[in-house]
């Protein structure tokens, strides 16, 4: 990790709280574990249910300056709300997270094929072999749009416009992106699972 320190995680005891830079490495991602603290600067590119379509479709061409952005191994589960400028450039107004579950099918394929090693989004995913990838789950609050668009700095690129402002994959400089919680490991650790089998015992 770029700059780490202790402070007290989400379940009370002690854990790091990590300014880290992009790339995003699988060696920075094991070493963090579930409840950990994370901001990110660097670059991020965002991608919903089209980008992850192309890019895992072989006859489409990845753009260079995506193919550049994806080498910081960082996508963000976001749709964001983005205006056109009459100079063509784009403001960018908000930038929440979407709902992860849905691209879980599609994930661990999206990883693998583009070295990606930390995904950002809403709500966890399942099935996605966070061990064998080296990779982890960063979870952003939801209805958070306007500190996300706080921490994002200049917008890079965006790539596949054509599939419309939300779907298009858009090539972010960030700077202390967060805060983020580790929710999902490369080491097994998982809070949504640890809160549901909290909840039973709870119940039994």
């Amino acid at each position: 990790m770029d700059g780490a320190h202790k402070g007290n995680g989400i379940d009370g005891t002690r854990k790091s709280q990590a300014i880290i830079d992009t790339p995003f490495t699988a060696e920075k991602a094991r070493a963090l574990r579930a409840g950990d603290v994370v901001f990110l600067s660097g670059t991020i590119v965002t991608a919903r249910d089209a980008t992850h379509e192309r890019l895992l479709d072989a006859t489409v061409k990845i753009p260079d300056l995506l193919a550049k952005a994806l080498g910081h191994k960082v996508l963000y589960h976001c749709g964001p709300v983005a205006k056109k400028n009459p100079d063509g450039t784009w403001d960018i107004k908000a930038a929440g997270p979407t709902t992860s579950a849905r691209m879980s099918v599609v994930e661990n394929d999206v990883m693998k094929r583009h070295d990606v090693h930390a995904i950002i989004g809403k709500a966890g995913m399942h099935g996605v072999d966070w061990h064998g990838l080296g990779g982890c789950y960063l979870a952003f609050v939801g209805g958070a749009a306007l500190l996300a668009r706080q921490a994002i700095k200049r917008i890079v690129d965006v790539a596949w416009i054509d599939l419309g402002i939300p779907e298009a994959a858009w090539i972010l400089e960030v700077e202390r992106f967060g805060p983020l919680i580790v929710a999902q490991d490369a080491h097994g650790g998982d809070l949504y699972r640890d809160v549901v089998e909290r909840a039973r015992k709870r119940n039994k």
